[in-house]
């Protein structure tokens, strides 16, 4: 299969990027918790940044291609983080492992994968001529946003106002539904389920949190993340340690990342690695590291507490 023109890619990748900035430039919020103060007891598991370019390239040399598209690149991993796959809309998949990589062609309708644990396909984001859809198996699902977690057993359907759970043995039954609650993510967590989106009724990012019982799904009470407005990059979470690795900008315009643990509310904020980075994940080898972003060693970070402690120094937090 010929990779899509680079020129139309451009346009593909630069109409998201504009789409993404024109939205974001408007939310200038306070954030605490990225505030420096002083050293404290918490460390978070290893962080990569990295480029939509360098998923691009990473996908070209796991498929030993010359050349490569501008097309978005939707990043996923698996949960001990030695297994990323990089699915290109340009219908192009590379996987990551510490030694080897494996390349698969998609279809030309395919435009996102995720796989679980084994690296079996779990569900599709395909292109109908209405719209984006969820396919799990034979099931067409349609909503504005959708996120299946890292086993490939539940999955979200935002409809924008309201979000939808589900399962992907029996995808058109209804587990549940989250009002007034515009989600992005699932994660499962020690028997829970983790989903991470935007209260519509406050516009502060937060997490409701479930889990499956045999009588039914039973609901804990909504969890803010750490004052955190709507509308924050949600880039990944770490099962082990439960922070999650969120995205914004400054009010410089320059990229940052912030890790907040959900326990305890404490953040550390990541610098990128490089300029152009805007993306990242929890990676601790080394390998996929140097392969996914062009560098072996994680990005640093700040450690510091959310709260109103003395001596905290605030900042503003522009989101993308």
């Amino acid at each position: 299969m010929s990779l899509v023109s680079r020129s139309r890619n451009d346009a593909i990748f630069n109409e998201r990027i504009k789409g993404e900035s024109g939205t974001m430039s408007k939310l200038w919020v306070w954030c605490g918790v990225l505030g420096v103060v002083g050293a404290v007891a918490w460390g978070h598991p290893p962080v990569v940044t990295f480029s939509n370019e360098d998923a691009a390239r990473a996908i070209a040399i796991a498929c030993n291609a010359d050349t490569y598209s501008r097309a978005p690149v939707h990043v996923h991993r698996n949960v001990p983080g030695n297994m990323v796959y990089c699915v290109s809309e340009d219908h192009r998949e590379g996987v990551l492992y510490s030694e080897s990589n494996l390349c698969h062609e998609l279809t030309s309708e395919t435009l996102n994968v995720w796989r679980n644990e084994e690296g079996d396909v779990a569900a599709l984001l395909i292109q109908r001529t209405e719209g984006r859809l969820l396919m799990i198996g034979e099931a067409e699902l349609r909503g504005k946003r959708f996120d299946v977690e890292r086993t490939g057993t539940y999955f979200i359907i935002s409809q924008g106002k309201f979000t939808q759970l589900g399962s992907t043995l029996k995808p058109y039954r209804l587990l549940h539904v989250f009002e007034n609650f515009d989600g992005k993510r699932i994660f499962a967590r020690k028997g829970d389920l983790v989903v991470v989106g935007d209260n519509l009724l406050t516009n502060r990012l937060e997490a409701r949190i479930v889990r499956i019982q045999p009588d039914g799904i039973a609901e804990r009470p909504a969890q803010p993340i750490a004052d955190m407005p709507a509308g924050v990059r949600i880039h990944d979470f770490s099962e082990a340690t439960n922070d999650l690795l969120l995205g914004g900008v400054d009010p410089q315009g320059n990229t940052l990342f912030a890790v907040v643990n959900l326990d305890t509310g404490e953040s550390s904020a990541i610098t990128p690695k490089k300029p152009g980075d805007d993306q990242a994940l929890f990676l601790s080898d080394g390998n996929i590291r140097a392969k996914l972003s062009g560098t072996s060693s994680a990005a640093g970070s700040k450690r510091s507490r959310s709260g109103g402690g003395a001596g905290e120094r605030k900042s503003f937090f522009k989101l993308f």
